[in-house]
């Protein structure tokens, strides 16, 4: 009876010790995944102009073009990176993009499977939720830049672009603070006052959705 009770504990602690080398394993190998997708910023530089290479920028589109929103040195994307914001992957109403339309969405950025995928965004907060997107997808190379536009503008060594006149192009938050008495980034001079006020009224009329499209003559 006894030889039973302790044959018994014994598979037991045999079991548990197996489940826990198993777990164990199973850490270090996701560890290892996640380490194997991250590209660091000299990996990247050095990869600059490679035509198998596609960089994406899933910041807000404002940022994209040339506004410094979150503290960054520098405004604009990294040189040759193509803007697909992470709010492109869902509709007006909040609803997941179908796939199809995802994909071709995507492809009209130069964003195919055959390419290998570097994303960013600022911090890398947002930009794993693209990488996991893009994977359930079906593509294969994708990596992250986990550092972020932060640390790359604040290297002047390392080249960025931005749309020229960007600031003409302005975006909601900067109508918003113009319109409850803000002095918004880039404000006009006094000379354009009224052509701006004729503006600001034709997007009342219009209705909200017009304050994305709005650009400063």
């Amino acid at each position: 009876m006894k030889k039973s009770i302790i044959m018994a504990i014994f598979m037991v602690l045999v079991l548990s010790l197996l489940v826990l080398i198993s777990l164990q394993n199973e850490k270090v190998q996701a560890t290892q995944e996640k380490t194997e997708e991250i590209i660091s910023i000299t990996e990247l530089a050095e990869q600059l102009g490679n035509s198998d290479l596609v960089i994406v920028d899933v910041r807000r589109e404002e940022a994209y073009n040339g506004w410094k929103l979150d503290g960054e040195v520098r405004g604009g994307h990294i040189r040759g990176a193509v803007d697909f914001p992470l709010s492109w992957n869902v509709d007006d109403k909040g609803n997941k993009i179908n796939e199809k339309e995802l994909k071709v969405n995507l492809e009209s950025k130069g964003i195919t499977q055959d390419k290998t995928i570097v994303v960013y965004d600022n911090k890398g907060d947002k930009s794993p939720v693209m990488l996991q997107i893009l994977k359930e997808l079906g593509y294969a190379n994708v990596f992250l830049y986990k550092e972020g536009i932060t640390k790359w503008a604040a290297n002047v060594d390392l080249p960025m672009e931005r749309l020229a006149n960007y600031e003409k192009l302005v975006y909601p938050a900067w109508i918003n603070e113009l319109v409850h008495g803000g002095t918004p980034k880039t404000y006009p001079k006094i000379g354009e006052l009224f052509q701006i006020k004729l503006l600001l009224s034709i997007v009342e009329l219009v209705g909200e959705q017009a304050k994305h499209f709005l650009m400063l003559i």
